[in-house]
């Protein structure tokens, strides 16, 4: 019987190729999650954020959460998840305009709801995807970012009865008014109560 012979850069080629291929299998085993069970990572972490309001102010925490979902649907993208990945990214964009108010931000999430509407007709999330979120305001975007605060005027204060140089009694437009009682005389009271309590 012939022995065969092995040379040996032929054998250490050998065992590094065996290395490579045992090493991609294990690091596929143990970080290759399923799409499902990426979106509940996703998931897990977007219930975290919103029960931490503190953390919402910070954009690297909605990027955290939108990372698993993109993963969820760039591992297979037409498989079951796919779809409910796609959506909660769209979502979360959303919602991260609400506090960055970025338009950039809603603009990727009205592309990624449109995308699930032409790419997954099937899906439950189409109908989803064409209803406007809460608070969501679509292909409005506000041009220069943050919204505009709404001044609110002070009306200025009416009193029911005022004294008028004349010693009659008129109410606020100045039509005269019929009391018993004498005019109140001394200092005026700052708030209409007051002054009825005193008469």
């Amino acid at each position: 019987m012939a022995r065969l012979r092995y040379s040996r850069p032929s054998v250490i080629i050998n065992i590094l190729i065996l290395v490579l291929l045992l090493s991609c299998g294990h690091s596929h085993s143990a970080g290759g999650d399923s799409p499902k069970q990426l979106y509940f990572k996703g998931e897990a972490c977007y219930h975290e954020l919103c029960g931490h309001p503190s953390w919402q102010k910070y954009r690297s925490r909605w990027k955290e959460c939108i990372a698993k979902f993109e993963r969820v649907h760039s591992i297979n993208p037409h498989g079951p998840w796919a779809a409910a990945g796609l959506y909660m990214k769209g979502k979360l964009y959303a919602e991260l305009y609400e506090h960055s108010y970025r338009p950039e931000d809603i603009r990727i999430a009205e592309t990624i709801f449109s995308q699930i509407i032409s790419d997954y007709p099937q899906s439950e999330y189409r109908d989803r995807a064409k209803k406007p979120l809460p608070g969501c305001r679509r292909s409005n975007p506000i041009p220069g970012g943050r919204p505009k605060r709404r001044i609110l005027r002070r009306r200025p204060v009416t009193r029911p009865f005022a004294i008028t140089q004349t010693g009659r009694n008129t109410d606020a437009i100045g039509k005269p008014v019929l009391t018993a009682l004498p005019p109140f005389i001394g200092n005026t009271p700052k708030t209409p109560g007051r002054r009825r309590r005193c008469l």
